[in-house]
């Protein structure tokens, strides 16, 4: 959330690591803030699968994760609560109630597909 936050020296770190992208949004090393939610609901909002290496992430999608990571802790810090279903870019699962895409769930609220769940690095890694 600071303003002074460096994306470029960020990515530096990330395209040198071998560590997957689930595991670098967890390290605090890296980034500061997001926890199991943020990670499922970031991960899932920008396309990036958890295990994707972070040397193998490109800068456009490197932008996309680090553009929802931003965007989401914003909004969870405003509202006091983690809200990752945006009513403006999904209003049909807005209007459902939804509050998130794909944590702790087995189906997507987006597009109903099976949600996949695995342990990485101790917690429950979700992808769609």
């Amino acid at each position: 959330l600071r303003y002074d936050a460096d994306p470029e020296l960020l990515y530096s770190k990330i395209s040198k690591s071998k560590k997957s992208i689930g595991k670098i949004l967890m390290d605090q090393s890296y980034f500061a803030g997001p926890g199991n939610i943020y990670r499922a609901e970031i991960l899932f909002l920008a396309g990036v699968y958890p295990t994707a290496p972070g040397m193998n992430l490109d800068r456009p999608s490197f932008d996309r994760v680090w553009n929802v990571s931003v965007s989401l802790l914003r909004r969870g810090y405003d509202t006091g609560s983690i809200l990752t279903v945006d009513p403006i870019l999904d209003p049909h699962v807005a209007r459902r109630g939804e509050r998130r895409y794909i944590y702790n769930r087995s189906a997507c609220a987006r597009c109903g597909g099976e949600v996949s769940s695995w342990d990485m690095a101790g917690r429950t890694c979700y992808a769609c």
